[in-house]
């Protein structure tokens, strides 16, 4: 880069860093009054049907003492880690949930991680060489891009996008000090990880990768900004990625472990319904990439990052194509930008790149859809203000190289500011105190003979069930999937679930329930979008308590949470034992269903009844008093998933999976007491990879900082 004169920087460059905080909090304020204030909230379906009643449970896990790793109210009940999403080892989560309620927490987590964002990205920006100013103009253009706040109801997805250019700054500043980008990469990438949304962290390597390359080859050590050697760069790069692999393994092990057991798990998806959806479309919508939908809602593919950076990245495109050809692969980094982002656009704009990871093993299930097109953004920021840079230098008058990126900034606020107001899906804070009313009637009270609550059913939940009078609200809500996961925040649980993983022989099972496997899931109310009068046979036994809205509403007598059986019997697979369930002749509370015997003994059928009393129970702990007439188990109607353990009278014995998804243990004659626990399979093992990790990384970050001084 040339020598600059003072002049040309209205910043100092020792105090940018304070500058750049100030003026990104001022730019929230001006573009989110309403949720830096708290009168208004971040809101969209995603967010008040999925992710706030997961932080709702975390809020009130916490205020109990205990971090959930268990989601009791759902589905009858899953892992959270199974949730790619849950980040719950994620500090600023914890921290915001145990202080703030679960909506404010929210708000906040977003806007924090949106400054840091900001902070990060002049950070990298300024090492590239770019002055304060336009480095702040980069800033700003990324945290208030439509495709940026367009997510922002995504708490976990903005919380990994704000690591992304702290790891693109570390990889930059192997350069010059390679320890230095090592342990900041590892910080990033680590961090991340344990935000949750590995998905996106999948995304955001397709840009730190090439990048990382880029810098490794495409910095001879005959430059004078280069001080580090392409084997210390090499060595910093791949130390600083297994580093980061090592601190996040408490999050990403458990969610690897429970892959095979859930359709959603690690956050990812099949995507048979995007392809389809792009095709229709067709390319026009690549139109959206960077300009916000006409219509003033946010696009699904959307990467607006303010009209001034148009004339950046174009600049970017013929300065780095000229110094690409001149054979000065540090100035073509523009150039590379550029190229990155529009690689990124193509290949999400067909259905070819959704077969080609399909095709790979073990992501078959991974969907990439537009909206996880943050890299691209993130290049098209970068090369813009790199692209303004080299024309300040270059093609600029002095007088005008100090007023002319205050201009542009100035601009591109007002511009981005506007399009913020017309973007950002919000609503009053108020909507998060309206109660669910679920079941009008108020028949959540109603217990079972264990002292367990019942649990509820849903084919078909429509707004108009939840008793919103806001018309509006109905209508950006009114396209819901069937369950909400609002049981979680009005105290009462659900034997289905919408938008949260299902594990696969839950989903198998309560796909088409018959009657015979809700009464052992415990429901006994159901809402129903059809008319069960006009069913089958197996359906009469359905009180109807009345139509809400389009929806009808049925109780029946469920059995209660948990059994003493006295007998089990062997079945080859989860689908014979799905064939046995949905028989009306088979009697649930007399025999359970192992896929495996294990060593069990059968024995005779006592036709005697035992007794279950629910003594403990918390998202990871159930604690049953049990009183047998004699040998026989315990078949607890809540989901078995890897991970739970029990104990019977302080006894290791093992949880077996009965009835294709639920729990079962051995118990003996007479009282006894079982426990049950949980703990995410792969949390120790994460555990034991990530403390000696974040020792060493403590431990080497003071030696970095005095070898510097």
């Amino acid at each position: 880069m040339t020598d600059r004169r003072p002049g040309d920087l209205l910043v100092d460059p020792r105090r940018a860093g304070w500058v750049d905080a100030g003026a990104l909090l001022i730019v929230l304020l001006l573009a989110l009054p309403g949720v830096v204030t708290g009168t208004q909230s971040f809101f969209e379906f995603d967010l008040y049907f999925h992710h706030h009643p997961f932080w709702s449970l975390v809020e009130q896990s916490l205020a109990q003492g205990e971090l959930p790793f268990w989601a009791p109210g759902v589905r009858a009940g899953y892992p959270l880690h199974a949730n790619g999403e849950a980040g719950l080892l994620y500090l600023p989560a914890l921290v915001a949930n145990a202080w703030l309620p679960a909506h404010r927490a929210i708000d906040l987590f977003v806007l924090f991680h949106l400054w840091l964002m900001g902070m990060f990205s002049a950070l990298l920006l300024r090492e590239l060489g770019v002055r304060p100013l336009l480095a702040l103009l980069g800033a700003v253009s990324l945290i208030l891009s439509a495709r940026v706040l367009g997510t922002a109801f995504w708490p976990n997805a903005v919380a990994v996008s704000a690591w992304l250019p702290l790891a693109l700054y570390a990889i930059t500043r192997t350069r010059r000090d390679a320890l230095v980008g090592a342990l900041l990469l590892a910080a990033a990438l680590g961090l991340s990880l344990l935000a949750g949304r590995p998905q996106r962290e999948l995304v955001c390597l397709l840009l730190i990768l090439p990048y990382g390359l880029f810098i490794l080859i495409g910095s001879p050590a005959t430059e004078t900004s280069v001080r580090t050697s392409r084997g210390s760069r090499a060595l910093a790069l791949g130390g600083g990625l297994v580093w980061g692999l090592l601190l996040g393994a408490p999050q990403i092990l458990p969610t690897l472990f429970l892959l095979q057991d859930s359709v959603r798990a690690a956050g990812v998806t099949y995507a048979n319904w995007l392809p389809a959806v792009l095709v229709d479309q067709g390319y026009a919508d690549l139109f959206q990439v960077f300009m916000p939908a006409v219509r003033g809602d946010w696009p699904e593919i959307s990467g607006y990052a303010g009209l001034v950076i148009y004339a950046g990245f174009a600049c970017a495109l013929g300065f780095g194509w000229r110094d690409l050809r001149k054979g000065r692969p540090l100035g073509a980094l523009g150039f590379f930008l550029v190229a990155s982002g529009v690689l990124f656009v193509l290949a999400g704009g067909g259905a070819w790149s959704y077969s080609l990871f399909q095709s790979i093993p073990g992501l078959r299930s991974v969907r990439l859809p537009m909206r996880l097109l943050f890299p691209a953004v993130v290049a098209a920021v970068l090369a813009a203000s790199l692209g303004f840079e080299r024309l300040m230098q270059h093609r600029t008058s002095s007088s005008w190289r100090g007023v002319l990126p205050l201009v542009l900034l100035g601009v591109a606020v007002c511009d981005l500011v506007w399009v913020a107001w017309r973007t950002v899906p919000v609503a009053e804070s108020s909507v998060y105190a309206i109660a669910p009313g679920l079941v009008a009637e108020g028949e959540s009270s109603r217990y079972d003979a264990t002292g367990s609550p019942h649990r509820f059913y849903a084919d078909h939940m429509p707004v108009e069930v939840m008793g919103y009078s806001d018309s509006e609200l109905r209508m950006r809500l009114s396209h819901l999937p069937p369950l909400m996961n609002l049981a979680l925040t009005s105290g009462q649980r659900a034997a289905s679930g919408y938008g949260e993983p299902e594990l696969a022989w839950v989903a198998a099972a309560t796909r088409a329930p018959r009657p015979e496997i809700l009464r052992m899931l415990g429901v006994d109310r159901f809402f129903s979008s059809r008319d069960l009068s006009r069913a089958g046979r197996e359906w009469r036994e359905f009180e109807p308590l009345g139509r809400h809205g389009p929806a009808w509403l049925y109780r029946f007598e469920p059995l209660p949470r948990a059994l003493w059986v006295p007998e089990v019997v062997a079945v080859g697979s989860f689908e014979a034992a799905l064939a046995t369930l949905r028989d009306a002749e088979f009697d649930p509370t007399r025999r359970a269903l192992v896929e495996v015997e294990r060593g069990l003994s059968g024995g005779s059928v006592n036709r005697a009844s035992g007794s279950v009393v629910l003594e403990v129970d918390t998202p990871n702990q159930v604690a049953m008093k049990v009183d047998a007439p004699g040998p026989g188990y315990l078949l607890l109607f809540d989901t078995w998933a890897p991970g739970w353990t029990a104990e019977v009278d302080g006894q290791v014995t093992p949880v077996l999976r009965a009835n294709g998804m639920f729990r079962l243990v051995e118990v003996p004659s007479g009282a006894s007491r079982v426990e049950f626990r949980y703990r995410p399979p792969g949390l120790v093992p994460g555990l034991v990879l990530a403390i000696p990790a974040l020792v060493s990384w403590w431990i080497a970050c003071p030696f970095a900082f005095f070898r510097r001084r």
